[in-house]
């Protein structure tokens, strides 16, 4: 009796082992196949959300040349996988006018684009790039594997689009050396995936802003630059700016002419005045104020010029800093411009030429 309890024990402690041994490998293998899918869903999603554009398994020529008929305005590169990544664009997008005029108008200014090797090209352009990258806004345009239909191999030639294809539109920030989603889902409706200079300006003007003031700030050197006055007639009162320097009618008593640095200054259209040099004087009146050059700060404002939307300049003085003395000097009815304005400031200065 006894043994046959001891069996029936030793029978019901296999078969218990026999169900966990079953669970357990149940469970592994359910661990298993969740890590497959989690492995699975984060290259897929990597695949379709998360690329290097520069990678090295992506090397492609830098071009100009977008097909037989149309040449680009800025340089690009391509690259076409049918399998996996489908068909991307980078485009190197100039910040400044000068970039952009050189691409579009001179880099192909004295070439016959009949005879010409557009292939030996790329090196070049690359050099150039790579020399300036920091001037250049570069974006990716991405149609995905999905979107994309061949006929007899996968070739640029050979490749079309599907109906309703798609492209996502990345930015490289180079601070933080990643590719950043900017757009989603554009319409494509040809190939390769392109659009000009125009198009990432006009759609992403915020990374293009420090562009645009640029150029307001050129349109404002050619208005700060000229002869200005009080009185245009009287010919012997001037002051001159040249972009970052100015000459300018001091004092008349002895003569005084002294040359100008121009720096813009924080408010808009307004820039700063230093004195930089003496430029000529005379000692007609010793008894009068005089120039010691080294005497003078050369740091200290002693003007601010502010440009007027009627195209007339407004001229806030401050007066010259004697270091020496450690007092101001040609300021009030002592310098030129006031004295001429009645003694009033601001002085108002109207363009001469």
């Amino acid at each position: 009796m006894e043994i046959l309890y001891s069996r029936k024990i030793i029978a019901l402690f296999i078969t218990l082992l026999t169900i966990l041994y079953s669970c357990e490998e149940q469970k592994n293998s359910v661990a298993q196949q969740d890590l497959k899918e989690n492995i699975l869903v984060k290259n897929n999603a990597a695949k379709n959300d998360d690329i290097n554009f520069f990678s090295k398994k992506f090397k492609s020529p830098f071009e100009l040349v977008i097909d037989e008929s149309n040449i680009s305005d800025h340089p690009f590169q391509r690259y076409l996988d049918c399998a996996d990544e489908g068909y991307f664009s980078i485009h190197y997008i100039p910040k400044s006018k000068d970039d952009k005029t050189f691409w579009e108008k001179e880099f192909y200014s004295k070439i016959d684009f009949n005879t010409h090797n557009f292939t030996k090209d790329s090196p070049k352009i690359k050099k150039l790039i790579s020399d300036d990258f920091a001037n250049y806004n570069i974006f990716a345009v991405w149609v995905k594997e999905k979107f994309l239909e061949k006929n007899n191999g996968c070739t640029v030639e050979s490749i079309y689009l599907t109906k309703n294809a798609k492209a996502d539109i990345f930015y490289y920030n180079n601070h933080t050396k990643i590719w950043e989603k900017v757009k989603e889902g554009v319409i494509v409706e040809k190939l390769p995936p392109y659009y000009d200079s125009d198009y990432f300006t006009s759609e992403f003007p915020n990374l293009f802003s420090n562009q645009k003031e640029t150029v307001e700030e050129e349109q404002n050197i050619v208005k700060l630059n000229g002869n200005w006055a009080v009185d245009c007639r009287n010919e012997l009162t001037t002051l001159d700016i040249n972009n970052a320097t100015g000459f300018l009618s001091l004092n008349s008593n002895n003569a005084i002419f002294i040359n100008l640095k121009v720096e813009k200054a924080a408010n808009k259209n307004a820039y700063n005045l230093k004195y930089a040099s003496l430029s000529s004087q005379q000692a007609y009146y010793k008894d009068q104020l005089m120039i010691v050059d080294e005497e003078i700060s050369k740091e200290k404002v002693i003007g601010q010029f502010i440009i007027k939307n009627d195209g007339k300049a407004e001229l806030l003085w401050t007066g010259l800093y004697n270091i020496k003395k450690q007092k101001l000097e040609f300021a009030g009815k002592d310098f030129l411009l006031i004295s001429e304005n009645g003694g009033r400031t601001p002085v108002i200065l109207e363009r001469c030429d």
